[in-house]
């Protein structure tokens, strides 16, 4: 009975010991950078038409092959409200440089593409739970929603063979689009306020504004669909307070 009561003494103390170290620091402030690579999601569609009097045929491109993973960052900010368990909000960034690269063909020669570099900036906010707030390695996961203006996106098309251009072809537009995902992450504990960690998650973002640059053409359907899922992977340092 003594050694039921002690184990339930001990138990109560950590806890209440857990709750007291949380309740101390229920703010913290991250800072967070990697990349965001895409892992599904149409750029555009493919389709035929004809360009300058030329039958045209385009074929369909992922995000993965317009852009390279590029660089992703966020500055959050949390609120824990019980000892493992906290609101969270995020100030995101991220770019992607844009390969050229061979899209189709005009009357069977070489149709390539070049557009424009990939900007956005967001925000988004959630809950995240902490399985393990005061040890050495904790495991949290996180569930958030928000949304990201995209910067227009233009394109240059270009026949080589043919010595033709067609430069800043309007294709997506300025765009607000909403967002939502998860994370899981483990953090290491350096101090009593410090984690440095790492952290893997998914985010879906929705379709961007199309423009119909390409009127008459027979083309204009190739940006109807732009939804994505990325894959952001970063490392993370967050001070308690």
């Amino acid at each position: 009975m003594w050694k039921r009561v002690m184990v339930a003494t001990v138990m109560t103390l950590a806890m209440a010991s857990a709750a007291a170290a949380q309740a101390e620091r229920p703010w913290s402030v991250s800072f967070s950078a990697g990349t965001a690579p895409s892992v599904s999601g149409i750029y555009h569609e493919g389709g035929s038409g004809t360009v300058l009097n030329l039958p045209t045929r385009v074929e369909e491109r992922d995000y993965s092959d317009v852009y390279n993973g590029g660089f992703a960052m966020k500055l959050g900010l949390g609120y824990a409200f019980s000892p493992k368990a906290e609101w969270i909000g995020a100030f995101t960034y991220a770019r992607a440089d844009a390969e050229e690269l061979s899209v189709g063909n005009v009357a069977g020669l070489d149709l390539r593409s070049q557009f424009a570099d990939y900007r956005d900036w967001g925000l988004e906010g959630g809950i995240r739970w902490h399985f393990a707030p005061d040890a050495a390695v904790n495991p949290y996961i996180a569930a958030v929603a928000g949304a990201r203006w995209v910067e227009a996106m233009p394109a240059t098309f270009s026949v080589p063979a043919a010595g033709v251009v067609l430069a800043d072809v309007p294709f997506y537009d300025d765009s607000v689009v909403a967002t939502v995902g998860g994370d899981f992450g483990l953090q290491f504990r350096l101090a009593p306020a410090v984690r440095l960690g790492v952290e893997a998650g998914l985010r879906w973002t929705g379709d961007l504004a199309d423009v119909d640059g390409l009127a008459g053409t027979g083309l204009e359907n190739l940006n109807d669909s732009s939804s994505r899922w990325t894959l952001p992977i970063m490392g993370t340092l967050t001070f308690r307070f």
